[in-house]
């Protein structure tokens, strides 16, 4: 942890920047950002390590991938594949076919001819049945506003920040993105089927999904962890009001 914070410093430094000018940029709080710069990261909240590491690294010019995978390593986290096992294939078994078998295996070929006609037919009126049934549920379904706008326009979902506050996304089911929203700020996001979010505030977030104004989801200084799918919005997780204060 002791290099990966001189390594952020001396890129701070390079750069002829101070602390506060990081704090302008990212809005992460200076206690947190000396915390960071002299390795001890066990006063930083555990979930926004990895926000605070990657904005740390983008404001001093830093590839944040780079940062992130020297933090994993320094925390002993490694993906092990497992081989898989090998399969081995048996031989297919001879099939001894009765004297009867071969009679409707006979059978069969001569009307082969007259077979796929009739399963033609058949496959015909099954799609035109599967055509009209299609049709009559679109109709019983309209008066059902969300799930009618979350198929025709997929989840459009807006954030309207009150105050300073961090945001981290993932649509579906995508790498996530983190963004710092200013007071007066909104962010629009639009997902296909599926949306999670992470709202470092969410007492300071004005949430709108397709439309519908939701309002706050949660008290002020609260971190609000939820899903959104055709069902609708889901809280997933509530986190402590943690204090910046130096």
């Amino acid at each position: 942890m002791d290099n990966l914070g001189s390594e952020l410093k001396k890129a701070r430094e390079s750069q002829g920047m101070t602390l506060e000018d990081v704090h302008h940029i990212t809005k992460i709080s200076l206690k947190f950002l000396e915390s960071i710069e002299d390795g001890n990261f066990n006063v930083l909240p555990g979930v926004y390590i990895r926000v605070f590491l990657k904005s740390f690294a983008k404001a001093v010019g830093i590839s944040p991938d780079k940062i992130l995978r020297e933090y994993d390593t320094s925390i002993g986290k490694f993906e092990e594949e497992e081989e898989a096992p090998v399969q081995v294939k048996e031989k297919p078994k001879a099939v001894k076919i009765s004297p009867d078998a071969s009679y409707v295996l006979d059978w069969i070929k001569g009307n082969l001819n007259h077979i796929i006609y009739a399963a033609g037919g058949l496959l015909i009126t099954v799609v035109a049945i599967l055509v009209l049934c299609t049709g009559a549920e679109k109709e019983f379904t309209t008066n059902n506003k969300f799930i009618d706008e979350t198929t025709a326009s997929g989840i459009n979902l807006s954030v309207e920040a009150l105050r300073s506050m961090y945001l981290m996304v993932s649509i579906d089911r995508g790498d996530s993105l983190d963004y710092n929203l200013l007071p007066g700020t909104s962010k629009d996001f639009l997902a296909k089927e599926y949306m999670w979010m992470l709202l470092s505030d969410a007492g300071a977030a004005e949430i709108t999904i397709n439309g519908d104004a939701l309002g706050n989801i949660g008290e002020n200084g609260s971190s609000v962890h939820f899903a959104v799918d055709s069902t609708g919005l889901k809280i997933l997780k509530f986190y402590p009001v943690l204090s910046t204060n130096r």
